[in-house]
Parts: C-alpha cells; structure tokens; sequence
C-alpha cells in the first residue's frame, strides 16, 4: 500500500500535467486560415496603393509612369482570377 505522501505526490503530478483540450477541426481550420492571411495583407498593403506610389516617386517616376504601373497590378489581378476558372 502507497503512503500517504506518495499519494499526494502522485496527485501533484497528475494535477500539473494535465491532458490538454482537444482542438475542433473548425478551429484547426481557421487558425491555418489566419497564419496564411495574415502574410497576405500585409504582402497586399506594400505592394499597391500608398506604398508603391511613394516608392515610384522616390524612385523618379513620372504621374503617366506611376498610373501605369497601379493599373498593371489591378488588371493583373483581374486576370488571376479569369485564368484559374
């Protein structure tokens, strides 16, 4: 028979390595979601708008050149959308 510290140390054990909750497939599912989103926007805000136009400008880029380069990336993603259906 076990003594009673024993006991209380068992009991110590099981109480600080508890088995941890399982994870619904739904939550798995929107965390993988997230971790690939979130490069995405970010990828998304540097490379349009505000971002590349300082950028052209700081580059030397004229209004004609800097419009031309901001509807190029439009009408590219326009045609990424057109080529995977």
């Amino acid at each position: 028979m076990k003594s009673s510290k024993e006991c209380i140390t068992i009991k110590a054990v099981q109480a600080i390595h508890k088995p941890r909750k399982q994870v619904s497939h739904q939550r798995k599912h929107l965390m993988t979601a997230t971790r690939d989103g979130v490069p995405a926007v970010i990828l998304q805000t540097l490379l349009g708008g505000l971002f590349l136009t300082g950028y052209l400008l700081y580059l030397g880029a004229e209004s004609s050149e800097v419009g031309f380069v901001l509807a190029v990336t439009t009408l590219f993603n326009v045609l990424q959308i057109l080529v995977r259906t």
